[in-house]
């Protein structure tokens, strides 16, 4: 049973911190893309990501935004009550504090990003919710996240970057976005 009136410790911004949520993404970044590299190995006509992967990467992208926010002054109250888990509306804020002018994205790299972030705000990447669903080009993916991971972790002083995961050329991919 929860106290009436305590705060949690995520809520401390003593405790909750840039540093730590950047460190979090990146280990879920790398867990998202070991787990998307295993499976496309045990299957070379694999279509779909896992799904595990594409969860991953969106929680992953979320932390590395709202450290890139925290160290920005933007508040944990702000982050939990008006950016929440919506990937969209975090890169929308990240852009409004200057993300932008650490990193470029392509066009096909944010509508990935716009397919995913319909799954993982909705929660339809850890619920079974049946029905068609529109998947994300998952390298896309893996290439968008990197770039931000990259960017933010610089800008913190995190010593960890992803630039090795980066996939080949996207324009050899043959895949209209």
């Amino acid at each position: 049973m929860a106290s009436v009136g305590r705060s949690h410790p995520k809520d401390d911004p003593e405790r909750t911190t840039p540093i730590g949520m950047v460190r979090y993404g990146h280990e879920f970044l790398v867990s998202a893309f070991i787990l998307y590299r295993n499976a496309a190995e045990a299957d070379h006509r694999m279509v779909i990501p896992p799904v595990p992967a594409m969860y991953l990467l969106g929680h992953g992208l979320e932390l590395t935004f709202k450290a890139y926010l925290l160290a920005n002054d933007v508040s944990l109250a702000h982050l939990r009550q008006a950016v929440g888990h919506d990937l969209e509306k975090a890169l929308l804020e990240s852009r409004a504090q200057g993300l932008d002018s650490l990193v470029q994205w392509s066009a096909c790299e944010e509508a990935a990003l716009t397919l995913l972030n319909r799954l993982y705000r909705s929660k339809e990447l850890e619920y079974i919710v049946t029905g068609t669903k529109l998947i994300p080009h998952y390298p896309w993916l893996q290439n968008f996240a990197v770039h931000t991971f990259d960017a933010v972790a610089s800008m913190l002083g995190f010593r960890e970057r992803l630039t090795s995961w980066s996939l080949s050329d996207p324009r050899a991919w043959q895949h209209p976005c």
